[in-house]
């Protein structure tokens, strides 16, 4: 496994802890804050960057799920966010949106 791979952010594994920390997180304020966290490990430069960096994100939340529509559901309305912010503003500006 190259460096760059072993420091990569697992998203997945944020989510599990912070549902297993508190027990009364809901699906999808776990997976909100879990995509916060993602965004804030990642480097990207342009929004294009950015905006696959988030898909890629919902798409493994969604993926080590067993079918939890909560959980896409709260995938889903902040990735619309995100977009809708990524039209008007810089990736730094959505970072701190």
């Amino acid at each position: 496994m190259s460096t760059s791979e072993s420091n990569r952010f697992d998203i997945v594994q944020y989510y599990n802890d912070l549902v297993k920390k508190d027990s009364s997180i809901s699906s999808p304020v776990a997976a909100v804050s879990s995509l916060v966290r993602a965004i804030e490990e990642q480097n990207a430069t342009t929004m294009l960057e950015f905006m696959m960096i988030v898909r890629t994100a919902c798409e493994e939340l969604k993926k080590a799920t067993d079918n939890s529509i909560s959980l896409s559901a709260g995938c889903d309305v902040f990735l619309q966010q995100m977009s809708r912010l990524s039209h008007a503003q810089s990736v730094d500006e959505c970072r701190m949106a």
